[in-house]
């Protein structure tokens, strides 16, 4: 009967294309946000007013530079949000903005010591599930609004956010093949 080793020597050269591959599939999930703060894209439909001392970001103009990105301390989810018009000759327009999800609460706590009310605030980690969907109760009736949201750094710059989750999901699976397949 032969006994099957379940070690490894670990003085032998290991393959670089295989640990290349690991490194490749494992650095998304090393990337996600789990504690306050996170990148995003950030760019909106209309230019900043006169006054503000925002740059200005259009989405228009978006290329995912350096310009568009923002980090953002209050939130750990980006956004997107996508609108669709339908124009009366079958044309679709499509505007996108890109943001931080918002994830501020605030509320009002008594302070017995100083004998007055005082405005708190705080995170919400979970307000919203990793998705993209379709807002019905908040659409008119020539726009509806898609939703998305992520939650790893700059993950609202691809164009379809769903392409993105799959693969995501596809990496997992590949990475998990892999691990079992050396065994």
């Amino acid at each position: 009967m032969r006994c099957r080793v379940l070690y490894r020597n670990t003085m032998a050269p290991r393959n670089p294309v295989r640990i290349f591959i690991h490194a490749l599939l494992l650095f998304p999930y090393f990337t996600w946000i789990n504690a306050e703060g996170i990148y995003c894209f950030k760019c909106t439909i209309t230019p900043p007013g006169s006054r503000s001392e925002e740059p200005n970001q259009l989405c228009s103009q978006f290329d995912e530079s350096s310009r568009f990105r923002i980090y953002c301390p209050k939130s750990t989810l980006c956004a997107k949000r996508a609108f669709y018009l339908t124009l009366n000759n079958g044309t679709t327009i499509t505007t996108v903005e890109r943001g931080c999800a918002m994830q501020r609460e605030h509320f009002q706590v008594y302070d017995t010591d100083k004998q007055q009310w005082q405005t708190k605030e705080k995170i919400v980690t979970t307000p919203y599930d990793e998705r993209c969907f379709f807002d019905k109760a908040g659409e008119t009736r020539y726009a509806p609004a898609e939703y998305c949201f992520c939650s790893y750094h700059f993950c609202n710059g691809s164009q379809s956010m769903k392409r993105l989750q799959t693969f995501s999901s596809v990496q997992l699976l590949l990475l998990v093949t892999i691990c079992f397949m050396q065994f």
